[in-house]
């Protein structure tokens, strides 16, 4: 049995001839027609048709000079009454520019991929562990400090540490105030590379160096608060107020008779020699609340 086979046209594919009427070759009449729109490009068009070939365009970006140039040029090699077959552009030999003559440094003009270090500056702490340090070396001394670790291939820094500023020495800056990078920079004894290192300056002074006196004093409160939470409050006071005077171990005794009998909630009894008296010593007091509320609020 025969099989019926239907011939599919094919479609006809859209290249360079069918938008030149079907033509393989470009002529002059493809050409759009472009007018001077400056004075000095009236000049210009004015000069070519005067057979002027050898001209030099000089002026700012962007005002055409390139544009009507290369049109001036394609009339000539289009024109089947020229000798010309072809249009050179030839680089300068001597390179004056790198990344253009528009307005715009390299950072601005040259796309650059996106650093990983941005998520991560160190890889050995997490993100939030080196800000918070770094946070908190701004708020005491003023300055914070990043060691570049290593580098992309293209010298970018890749890796950070943090270098705590505590044990930075800058030998051109005595502080408290830094109006700038240091140049002269030492950690822990030894001189480090300024160009290895990323200063971060605050525009405030560190408290360090703005609040010394209150600093010193929060610290020995904060030592007197240790000690005192550390001892035990005596409630009471046991003293004998005539009779016999007691030897120290007869009072020894008698003060852990009487504590015995108050941690019992027993009755204890005292003859007329000897007097109790509470002391006025409690728990707020003896961890300094009040001295510690006033010190926070100095600092």
């Amino acid at each position: 049995m025969a099989k019926r086979v239907e011939k599919q046209e094919k479609k006809p594919r859209l290249t360079l001839a069918h938008n030149l009427h079907n033509r393989l070759t470009v002529q002059i009449d493809d050409l759009k027609v472009i007018n001077p729109l400056t004075h000095n490009q009236i000049k210009f068009f004015t000069y070519y048709k005067q057979q002027e070939k050898a001209m030099m365009l000089h002026g700012v970006a962007g005002t055409g000079k390139t544009y009507i140039a290369l049109y001036k040029a394609l009339e000539e090699v289009l024109d089947r009454g020229t000798t010309f077959k072809k249009v050179v552009i030839v680089r300068s030999a001597v390179q004056a520019r790198e990344i253009g003559h528009l307005p715009g440094d390299e950072m601005e003009k040259v796309y650059i991929a996106p650093r990983s270090w941005i998520r991560r500056p160190d890889p050995n702490v997490s993100f939030q562990f080196l800000m918070s340090w770094t946070l908190d070396d701004l708020m005491m001394f003023g300055r914070a400090f990043w060691y570049i670790t290593s580098r992309t291939a293209d010298g970018y820094p890749a890796t950070f540490t943090r270098l705590p500023a505590g044990s930075i020495t800058t030998t051109d800056m005595a502080g408290p105030v830094w109006f700038a990078p240091s140049s002269q920079v030492y950690f822990q004894g030894g001189e480090i590379d300024p160009t290895n290192l990323v200063q971060f300056l605050s525009p405030a002074q560190g408290l360090i160096y703005s609040a010394p006196g209150a600093i010193e004093t929060a610290l020995k409160l904060e030592a007197a608060r240790n000690r005192n939470a550390s001892s035990s409050i005596p409630a009471g006071v046991l003293k004998q107020t005539g009779g016999e005077p007691l030897s120290a171990q007869e009072l020894a005794d008698l003060a852990s008779a009487f504590n015995a009998a108050r941690a019992t909630n027993q009755t204890a009894a005292l003859n007329e020699y000897l007097t109790y008296t509470e002391t006025n010593s409690t728990p707020d007091k003896m961890l300094l609340i009040e001295a510690s509320q006033y010190q926070a609020l100095e600092m």
